[in-house]
């Protein structure tokens, strides 16, 4: 896990796990918020990282990606066998095919009151993301604000 910067009190941290075995092992303990990026050819991963992410208390789930949608029903159908009988908090979970916008509200808005700061981005992709995530963190920590487009893809590392 490496930290990326911060927006306001909350550190931002990215996780590449494709080609990691332990990478369950770098989930923060306690309540925190993940931001999964996920694309086509992505979809083996997202059961497992939803599975490992609730096993580790996350509070709040963004998702984006070219899969967001479905990254999102992912960990909604394992919140709801999680919580059949029990009476448990469920996390909340959103996603969107604007990246910005969502990368901004798991940033801005998400779980701030509610639980701890930490914000966990976990990657799926082969491209990674980790650079523009850095250029986002810049952004957002000078005013600024998403665009309100319907889609937004990332600038994958590697490409100009």
């Amino acid at each position: 896990m490496e930290l990326l910067g911060k927006v306001g009190r909350r550190p931002i941290h990215y996780l590449a796990v494709r080609n990691k075995r332990d990478w369950k092992h770098s989930l923060p303990k306690g309540e925190w918020v993940v931001f999964t990026i996920a694309n086509k050819g992505d979809e083996e991963l997202v059961h497992p990282v939803a599975k490992a992410c609730l096993d580790h208390k996350v509070g709040a789930i963004c998702s984006a990606g070219e899969i967001a949608h479905w990254t999102e029903q992912a960990f909604d159908e394992e919140i709801v066998w999680r919580n059949l009988d029990a009476q448990e908090e469920m996390p909340v979970t959103t996603a969107s095919n604007n990246f910005d916008e969502e990368f901004w509200m798991a940033t801005r808005e998400m779980g701030v009151n509610q639980i701890s700061p930490l914000l966990l981005c976990i990657d799926t992709t082969r491209k990674k993301v980790r650079k523009y995530l850095q250029e986002l963190i810049l952004k957002i920590n000078e005013g600024w604000l998403p665009s309100e487009d319907k889609t937004r893809i990332p600038k994958y590392d590697g490409e100009n």
